[in-house]
């Protein structure tokens, strides 16, 4: 396991935080093959695995195996009426997501669309599991992101818990969806098949399932 933290602040822009996701990329192929490699982070560090997913696209690298994307950003402005509908429900507030997109990019040298996960093509690339909580700020913005990678062509799934919110996956067995939905990124990361859940798997493409489980689960 790679390990690197993301930090998101006035003093700390988008391009080191890309740079640093690409180093530790590096680092780790170096060892390990890429089709063996799952990537995935919550938050602003779901922004940054699907923003290097699609940076190895554009450089012709080998994708990995998989992409997990815990209650994603994936807009640095705003979208979607969770983004102010939800404040009562969300540690995370609306307003705070748009203060960290101005902090990405404090003299508009990259632009939103370069910025945004949203605004990518992800058709080819390795497969995406998303998940989301139906009470988080970023619930709409991550509806949206899915069903325009499902138009492009991409493998992706986006697994939805009404009653969570941000980051709820740390609830850990505290709660029935939280136990459920780390369950749900133990089969994803050991290749098994992801089958749609009634009332939390909201959007999938036909491709992901043999997307994820071409490849044998690791021996440990």
């Amino acid at each position: 396991m790679v390990l690197r933290f993301l930090i998101i602040g006035a003093d700390h822009f988008f391009g080191g935080a890309s740079e640093d996701a690409r180093a530790a990329w590096d680092i780790l192929t170096g060892s390990v093959v890429p089709e063996k490699i799952v990537v995935i982070g919550d938050s602003a560090g779901a922004h940054l695995a699907l923003m290097l997913l699609d940076d190895l696209g554009n450089s012709g690298r080998v994708q990995p195996a998989l992409c997990i994307a815990l209650c994603p950003w994936v807009d640095n402005a705003e979208r979607g009426e969770s983004m102010r509908t939800n404040d009562h429900f969300d540690l995370v507030q609306g307003w705070m997501a748009l203060k960290f997109g101005e902090w990405l990019d404090p003299e508009g040298r990259y632009g939103r669309e370069a910025l945004s996960p949203i605004f990518k093509d992800y058709s080819g690339l390795g497969p995406i599991y998303l998940q989301a909580g139906g009470r988080e700020i970023f619930r709409d913005p991550a509806l949206e992101f899915a069903r325009i990678q499902v138009e492009n062509g991409a493998d992706v799934v986006l697994d939805l818990w009404d009653d969570m919110p941000h980051d709820f996956q740390a609830y850990d067995s505290m709660f029935a969806s939280s136990t459920q939905a780390l369950a749900r990124i133990r089969t994803a990361v050991h290749g098994l098949a992801l089958h749609p859940l009634t009332d939390v798997t909201r959007i999938t493409s036909d491709e992901f399932a043999a997307a994820v489980t071409d490849r044998a689960p690791p021996s440990v």
